[in-house]
């Protein structure tokens, strides 16, 4: 017996199967991650490392070479490409597609980890990260100020927006666009370090040795025991100053003779414009798995609570907002979805000119339709634009 003969001749039955389906597809809609389109990316892991002040031949030959050829004796890699410029490496490896990209990253990490004591001592540790599409930001909010410094600007917002935004339901991270953070700049006087018979290298030892702050281990004693702590961290611009770089005698070298000491941005290179001014941007980076219109919802109701806490000199602005593509291709979809429905009814019922011939497929289809939202979930795959056509 077929299914068609057994839902005839029990309609209730039918009934109580097509209500079922209905409900674990609306169930399944509820779980669904919503984007544009597909998660498709490729098992791909990078490794970079920073080294500060290195040219890119020196990142090449110390950095990039060497753990090139660690990584070559990994299984599965179907491309290795690399790239060496000024302060950074960055080595991407590209795995077939059976590989398993978490166990990909741990052969990768385990292989950097082995080789770490050949790198340059003063190279930062190589960071290990698997490739995702998902980590660029899906929204990016402009702050821009015509009374604040760039600076100010930045450490307002590192201290009162960030933390408010970041904490927000499917928020993995908040990337900054045009940072300045707060820093002590030292410029060396080339001619003045000469004359002294100084180096660079005596000024930044000297900087290094006067700037600290760690455990001293504890004083103990019959009836109390006290923890020490060295602490010589340098506060202020004047400190800076006196640090002494070399004696000669009765007679000191202070690092103020030999540069010129400020407060100012710790990099300058890049910079962000918002409106034609220029401003700090802060993008929104959603979790793999989450939907994007919630988030973007999300992160618009709790910029309308901050917008009146707001200092008048600082102006909000969103100048990019992903959601609105999305939103906009969903509600392109649906309506097709709508008009095809229509017509089918219209054309089933122009034919056929019966009244229960039309109803029936006016029911099955919405039916079917929301119970493959279920068999979607089932698989693990989202609401995108190629999904829904």
């Amino acid at each position: 017996m077929h299914i068609s003969e057994t839902t005839v001749r029990r309609p209730v039955l039918a009934s109580v199967l097509s209500l079922f389906v209905v409900l674990i597809g609306l169930a399944a809609y509820d779980k669904l991650t919503i984007r544009e389109y597909p998660d498709i990316d490729r098992p791909v892991v990078t490794v970079s490392t920073i080294y500060t002040g290195a040219s890119s031949k020196i990142l090449e030959r110390d950095v990039t070479s060497i753990i090139e050829d660690s990584l070559a004796g990994i299984s599965g890699i179907r491309e290795i490409t690399s790239e060496s410029r000024d302060e950074l490496s960055k080595i991407r490896i590209e795995f077939t597609l059976e590989t398993n990209i978490d166990t990909a990253a741990n052969d990768v990490r385990d292989k950097v980890s082995r080789i770490a004591a050949l790198l340059p001592l003063e190279a930062d540790t190589p960071r290990v990260a698997k490739s995702d599409s998902d980590a660029r930001a899906i929204m990016w909010i402009g702050f821009s100020s015509d009374i604040l410094t760039s600076i100010q600007l930045n450490d307002y917002l590192d201290r009162n927006i960030v933390d408010r935004l970041s904490i927000q339901p499917g928020v993995a991270s908040i990337t900054i666009g045009g940072e300045r953070k707060y820093s002590v700049r030292i410029w060396m006087d080339p001619e003045q370090i000469s004359s002294r018979d100084l180096t660079i290298i005596d000024v930044i030892q000297a900087i290094k040795s006067e700037n600290i702050e760690r455990g001293a281990g504890r004083f103990e004693s019959v009836d109390r025991e006290l923890g020490l702590k060295l602490d010589s961290k340098l506060a202020t611009l004047n400190e800076y100053n006196k640090i002494v770089i070399k004696h000669y005698g009765d007679s000191k070298i202070y690092l103020s003779d030999v540069a010129k000491i400020e407060i100012g941005p710790e990099s300058d290179r890049g910079f962000l414009r918002a409106n034609n001014k220029s401003a700090i941007g802060l993008g929104i980076v959603r979790q793999t798995k989450s939907n994007v219109l919630d988030v973007a919802n999300n992160i618009k109701a709790e910029l309308e609570l901050i917008r009146p806490s707001l200092p008048e000199s600082i102006d909000m602005t969103i100048g990019y907002d992903q959601s609105l593509f999305v939103n906009e291709s969903i509600s392109e979809i649906r309506f097709a979805l709508t008009v095809s429905m229509i017509l089918v009814i219209l054309i089933i019922y122009y034919f056929l000119s019966s009244r229960t011939a039309t109803i029936i497929p006016a029911i099955t289809i919405p039916i079917s339709i929301i119970g493959t939202f279920f068999v979607i979930y089932i698989f693990g795959y989202s609401l995108n634009v190629l999904t829904f056509l």
